[in-house]
């Protein structure tokens, strides 16, 4: 079956297609986006929002949104083994005025931007992502999981690391791959200042921890486990059988894994907050 066809066809509904979508749409152009994904995302690894992330999104109202939901960051300690041997201070008001760090699980970033999307009348398709593609001189023929075949004069890839279009077009991905587990945890933690980022380097490996909501940080690491690798005066806390509480930790996920924890871990319960790629 074929459809008329938008000017844009955006595979992938992401951080990256949704913008795309929205400032398209908000410059009069006519855009289908699709996602190979039954519904929206509800973790995701990435956090940070920048300045000129946040410039950018002005015109459309979601860099205040992304402003009044997430967590500005006011000061990084950069510690060695756990002594802290700088403090660094950004004056985000130099770099950007009125638009500092902002940290936000990527999410909830989605959410905002697909809001904003559907007020102009456009929504994502889910259940839907792109199985081929062929090319004209003056059009791209996109054949949909649905079976739909969408005829667009431009077709804007957004789907990821494994992304359709990429592997359509036969465009390489080279990097390089390790084999040291990398852990993600969300944990709510006592005892830390909710709007300080750290960035410890020790022996066991890196370890960093970023607020994100209140009390809640984002501990990223690789190697041993990050729990017992905090700073003495924080206390990861739990929710301690109370199933209204919101003192939990939360195992996202350990890399190259994506099962069980590496061995030594605590055992600690799945919280869906932060995972996409």
């Amino acid at each position: 079956m074929s459809a008329p066809g938008p000017q844009v066809l955006i595979v992938g509904a992401g951080p990256t297609g949704l913008a795309a979508a929205l400032f398209l749409t908000r410059a009069g152009v006519a855009v289908r986006i699709v996602d190979a994904a039954p519904a929206p995302t509800t973790t995701s690894k990435a956090l940070a929002v920048n300045p000129r992330t946040l410039e950018l999104l002005q015109p459309t109202g979601v860099a205040d949104r992304i402003r009044t939901e997430g967590q500005r960051i006011s000061t990084i300690r950069v510690a060695h083994e756990g002594r802290v041997s700088a403090t660094i201070r950004p004056d985000w008001d130099r770099v950007a005025p009125g638009r500092p760090m902002t940290i936000l699980p990527q999410a909830e970033t989605e959410r905002l931007l697909a809001e904003a999307l559907a007020d102009l009348g456009v929504r994502p398709e889910r259940g839907a992502g792109l199985t081929g593609l062929t090319q004209t001189d003056d059009a791209v023929i996109a054949v949909l999981s649905t079976g739909e075949t969408v005829t667009a004069a431009l077709l804007l890839g957004a789907d990821g690391a494994h992304s359709a279009v990429r592997h359509a077009l036969d465009l390489g991905f080279p990097g390089d791959a390790s084999d040291l587990p990398w852990h993600l945890m969300d944990v709510d933690i006592a005892g830390a200042a909710p709007d300080e980022a750290r960035i410890d380097f020790q022996r066991a490996g890196p370890l960093i921890a970023l607020p994100f909501s209140g009390g809640t940080f984002r501990l990223i690491g690789f190697g041993e486990p990050l729990l017992p690798r905090l700073p003495a005066s924080w206390t990861a806390e739990r929710s301690a059988g109370n199933p209204s509480s919101r003192s939990r930790i939360g195992w996202l996920r350990p890399w190259p894994s994506a099962g069980s924890p590496s061995p030594g871990t605590p055992p600690i319960s799945t919280r869906p907050s932060a995972d996409a790629a």
